[in-house]
């Protein structure tokens, strides 16, 4: 009988895989929450009063919050991030087939992958327009 022997994904594999399921997962989703609010067409998050409150904007006030709130969801998710990279009990592990992997180890900065011009948000949101794609060098916040 012959097996056939599965290779274990790159680090460079592992990293799109993660980056593509927290974008999608965290960002996305939290960009779309704020439109179902708005619209109250399926909001996943508590009706009232975060649903009063952008019903209430004018379409201008509305995109200035959609412009700026790509952001803080960033901030947001580097200060998570860089939990799991800085000198924490607590660890990011991929498993496959036997084999643990911390991301933190191989990545040269796993806060880092998310806010660049070229980085996670950048590549993989599907929400994300191109007036609010990041700039070459985001201010990264100091943790």
């Amino acid at each position: 009988m012959n097996k056939k022997i599965k290779k274990m994904k790159t680090n460079e594999e592992i990293l799109i895989e993660f980056g593509k399921l927290l974008v999608g997962k965290s960002f996305d989703w939290s960009l779309s929450d704020v439109e179902n609010l708005r619209t109250f067409s399926k909001p996943l998050l508590i009706k009232d009063p975060p649903t009063q409150y952008l019903k209430s904007l004018s379409s201008e006030e509305y995109d200035k919050l959609l412009n700026f709130l790509p952001h803080i969801l960033i901030t947001q998710l580097i200060g998570v991030l860089h939990i799991f990279e800085s000198d924490t009990p607590f660890r990011l592990i991929y498993k496959e087939d036997g084999n643990d992997v911390d991301l933190a180890s191989i990545s040269e900065g796993l806060s880092t992958e998310v806010a660049t011009e070229y980085g996670w948000v950048s590549q993989f949101s599907k929400l994300l327009t191109d007036q609010q794609r990041l700039p070459p060098l985001l201010a990264l916040p100091q943790i």
